[in-house]
């Protein structure tokens, strides 16, 4: 679909940073322990792991965001960004009493934003769900796009990258690129919040032949 000519952008977990992190933290535990290093270190085994082994949306990764006695929330903020605190301003959102009240004012909302024909054609698959059995509805979501099947670093994505015939690849980040007036799209930072801080930034372009 890319023109001739087109760049590239891939972004991606950045099995490289993870990895570092991960080392970095185990040494913590070790020589220094800590409530906050603990906590950490499993928060970075969750990175590691479960964007390609959960079998549920959101995995551990979403319940660990979604604890009400986080030790170093900030840090949790720091690697994923965005997500992250959408994530924790819903759990304080909970804590106050500002979420929505019952099941019934929850589907009026959805009713009139969506429309009463998409809302039942919902209200159908996940009714057919309940009578599914495990197994599939576990291959189902591993099947849904929100798993990762392979994770990368910046030699093992140049490679496939060049594999696939793409040249001119570079190392960007979430502020930088080659594609004109890319802040314009607003699909890495928004309002100066960078939406995954620690991924992978890269680009490459397709041959004009």
């Amino acid at each position: 679909m890319l023109r001739p000519g087109g760049i590239l952008r891939v972004v991606v977990p950045d099995l490289e940073n993870v990895a570092r992190e991960y080392l970095r933290l185990l040494d913590e535990c070790v020589e220094t322990p800590s409530s906050r290093a603990y906590e950490n270190y499993e928060w970075i085994l969750l990175e590691m792991f479960d964007q390609s082994i959960r079998y549920k949306a959101g995995g551990d990764m979403l319940e660990f965001l979604c604890r009400d006695d986080l030790v170093d929330e900030s840090y949790v903020s720091q690697r994923v960004g965005h997500a992250a605190r959408s994530v924790r301003e819903g759990v304080y959102r909970k804590r106050s009493g500002k979420s929505p009240s019952s099941l019934v004012s929850t589907l009026s909302e959805a009713m009139k934003k969506h429309g009463a024909r998409r809302v039942l054609s919902h209200a159908a698959k996940r009714m057919f769900s309940l009578f599914s059995t495990r197994a599939s509805r576990v291959g189902k979501f591993r099947l849904g796009g929100e798993v990762h099947f392979s994770v990368y670093d910046r030699f093992s994505l140049e490679r496939i990258l060049c594999e696939a015939g793409f040249y001119e690849i570079e190392l960007m980040s979430p502020h930088r690129s080659s594609i004109p007036e890319w802040s314009r799209f607003e699909l890495d930072v928004k309002d100066s919040q960078i939406f995954e801080p620690n991924s992978l930034f890269v680009e490459a372009r397709k041959p004009i032949l």
